[in-house]
């Protein structure tokens, strides 16, 4: 596992936040980490092809992040 960044959510906010996501498509990534990957994207404004190794593909995070981030 890797280090946690300063975007990333604790169990409890992610209990929160998840709730309130609706998923209308599977993936082999867990849902959290796809929220972490746009929780970072926005706090660090970086593009999305900048993402760091450990987070899911750009292209993953981009189709399920596009509609919230912009």
């Amino acid at each position: 596992m890797q280090q946690p960044y300063s975007s990333d959510l604790t169990a409890s906010q992610w209990q929160g936040i998840e709730k309130l996501i609706c998923v209308k498509r599977k993936s082999i990534w867990p849902l959290q980490r796809i929220g972490e990957a746009i929780f970072y994207l926005t706090k660090n404004g970086i593009i999305w092809r900048d993402l760091p190794e450990g987070f899911p593909p750009w292209q993953t995070v981009y189709g399920s992040g596009r509609p919230v981030v912009l």
